[in-house]
């Protein structure tokens, strides 16, 4: 029975591990892919009808599984009896979704329609039918693993964790690392927090668990909650070729006062722990105890010394094996070679230092058409390396991966390739190991691996969705609305004057020193080459293109004669930044399409809105206009009255 549940359920995570293959292989979340591996979310209704042992082992996997300790599930009932209740038996089916979601897996994936579920909060599959194995009612592999093999890492024990002094007085409860297991890493910052050094767990208890260590002449900490320095502490954790980061947050009350919220350190007793400095009590002092560090356990109330925060979601280590074999230069073909920028890593790969046009890459021979996207040929090596230099575009084997930014409608995107590759699990599901291959999915590297993929290793779906596919390129982040250029300076056609009067209107050109020089209408022959050879207007310095206008009395006395200014607003579509802190301007023909093509492509990105002044209904039609002119002042001068 026991050789049989394993069989069944490591199927079933060999499928969910396959879902999240794509992911594991760069930096990003790692998750199941949604629609294909699951199909539909438990309602709180059917949660509800789940049997008392499936939901106490699911509450209990969310716990690290007692952090290594296997117990019978009658006494793992009875324990998470309050926290099933809490989480399962809410009404309000809002506060369970804050907590976590749970999924059905697919019938596509496991053959039968709601037999399996997926808990995202553990990333562990639960077979709804409880199993009966040795006394032991059994719904996850990695629980039964837990009750016959003991493979979950145990923790290394209580610790007594004490209240700890700083050199400035204050004092706070030290991090507690009670459970955490040996592969724990004790992260150690520089003073200006650009460095980090890392102990094991081990090493840390070891050397008298100190929170600053001293490495030539340079000062590490660990953690100093004083005012001025205010290092938390952090820990790196480390299993299933998984990182999570925590950060330690001592138990504290607060007070908020106006737009901040001040903070006193204080002991399981909640007195305060710094009353030389800070005085009085908690009571008559104002301050609250945060209610993260007060829970119920068994009935009864716990008052933790402090938290570990989750920092970031879990991220990719360093135990996924990956072949290092060269890879081909990944495939360009179908970008427009003046908006793709090749990404360079500095040479220690931590961080992108320089990006290269991907026009100034091409060889002579590459066929470009339309908007200059490249349809055939490709890099040149030559050009690529001398561009590259010292820095890296990818260098698979120190996990950099080849990234391009490309630029449309004055917005930007990043790509990250994917070359062509088969996978391999290893039976714990601890570990992925990668091959890269060619088109006809042998090795790349035949030393290595031989002329022949092995049966053991599969290759990746996505890339058996065509003939010849070398790589993919991945959406690595959604594009953003950063503009890529801070303003268009587009040179619009000549503002339309074609309505005012030529005896009657002065153009207005702008001086270096802030005055206007006018010269009348009438007097200028050629407007277009007017406008070119003097600074009438210049957008790209925010100079506007203006006029001035006399309503005249006919006479040579225009003292009595109303004066109006106005200033020309080109045909524009604008966007505004989510915070509301900026707009941005495109200048557009009557079509709506970007004046400059080079620049924003063809069509009008839709994050744009074109202006609503700038379309007007003449006779039941609608009118685009190339631009309006607006009043720029009330007229001003004498009324003179009508006398006829």
């Amino acid at each position: 029975m026991k050789a049989s549940f394993y069989e069944e359920m490591a199927a079933i995570n060999e499928k969910k591990e396959i879902s999240k293959t794509s992911s594991l292989l760069y930096d990003d979340e790692i998750k199941v892919e949604k629609g294909k591996f699951t199909d539909g979310e438990v309602s709180l209704e059917e949660l509800r009808k789940f049997s008392n042992t499936l939901k106490a082992e699911i509450i209990y996997a969310r716990d690290g599984f007692g952090k290594g300790e296997a117990v019978d599930t009658k006494k793992m009932w009875k324990e998470n009896m309050y926290a099933c209740q809490d989480v399962f038996k809410n009404s309000e089916i809002g506060e369970w979704k804050l907590i976590g979601n749970i999924y059905y897996i697919s019938e596509s994936v496991t053959g039968e329609k709601e037999k399996y579920i997926y808990d995202e909060v553990s990333d562990i599959c639960f077979k709804l039918k409880d199993t009966n194995i040795a006394g032991y009612k059994l719904h996850s592999l990695e629980y039964a693993k837990l009750v016959f093999e003991g493979k979950r890492p145990k923790g290394t024990g209580e610790m007594d964790v004490k209240v700890v002094k700083a050199l400035d007085g204050t004092r706070y409860y030290e991090p507690d690392l009670s459970y955490f297991s040996n592969k724990t890493d004790i992260v150690y910052y520089s003073e200006d927090t650009s460095s980090v050094k890392y102990r094991t767990l081990e090493e840390y208890k070891k050397e008298g668990r100190p929170l600053k260590i001293k490495e030539g002449e340079e000062t590490y900490t660990f953690a100093d909650y004083t005012e001025t320095n205010r290092i938390w502490a952090n820990i790196r954790c480390t299993a299933n070729g998984l990182e999570s980061w925590w950060v330690w947050i001592p138990r504290y009350a607060y007070k908020i006062e106006g737009n901040s919220i001040r903070v006193k350190f204080i002991d399981v007793n909640n007195n305060i722990l710094n009353p030389e400095t800070e005085g009085e009590t908690l009571e008559t002092a104002g301050y609250t105890v945060h209610e993260g560090f007060d829970v119920q356990e068994d009935g009864k109330t716990k008052h933790l010394k402090g938290i570990w925060f989750s920092k970031y979601e879990p991220s990719k280590g360093d135990k996924v094996g990956i072949d290092t074999a060269n890879v081909r230069i990944p495939k360009v073909t179908g970008y427009n070679v003046d908006q793709t920028y090749i990404e360079l890593y500095d040479s220690t790969g931590n961080t992108i230092v320089d990006e290269v046009l991907l026009a100034d890459l091409i060889t002579d021979t590459s066929v470009v058409t339309g908007e200059r996207v490249l349809q055939s040929g490709g890099i040149d090596e030559v050009k690529l390396n001398e561009a590259i230099g010292t820095n890296k575009w990818f260098d698979y084997e120190n996990r950099i991966w080849a990234n391009i930014k490309t630029v449309a409608n004055g917005l930007e995107s990043w790509w990250v390739w994917i070359p062509r590759y088969a996978y391999k699990i290893d039976k714990d599901f601890n570990d992925i190991s990668v091959i890269l291959l060619d088109t006809n999915d042998k090795p790349l590297d035949t030393e290595k691996f031989g002329e022949e993929l092995s049966d053991y290793y599969t290759v990746h779906e996505a890339f058996t969705q065509g003939d010849g596919l070398e790589g993919m390129w991945f959406s690595k982040y959604e594009p953003s609305l950063t503009e890529a250029v801070p303003e268009d300076a587009t040179e619009p056609a000549t503002p339309d004057l074609s309505n005012f009067n030529e005896d009657y209107t002065w153009i207005e050109v702008y001086n270096d020193d802030g005055t206007f020089s006018e010269t009348k209408l009438k007097d200028i022959t050629d407007l277009d080459q007017f406008a070119r050879t003097n600074r009438w207007y210049d957008y790209d310095h925010q100079i506007w293109a203006n006029i001035k206008v006399l309503n005249t009395q006919g006479t040579e006395d225009t003292s009595d004669d109303l004066e109006s200014w106005w200033v020309w607003i080109p045909r524009y579509a604008y966007k505004i930044d989510k915070d509301y802190n900026e707009i941005r301007v495109i200048l557009i023909d009557e079509n709506n399409k970007p004046i400059d093509t080079e620049k924003y492509g063809n069509t009008l990105s839709s994050y744009y809105t074109v202006h609503e002044g700038f379309d007007v209904e003449v006779n039941g039609t609608t009118k685009h206009l190339k631009g309006m002119w607006f009043s720029k002042y009330e007229p001003s001068g004498k009324i003179v009255p009508d006398t006829e």
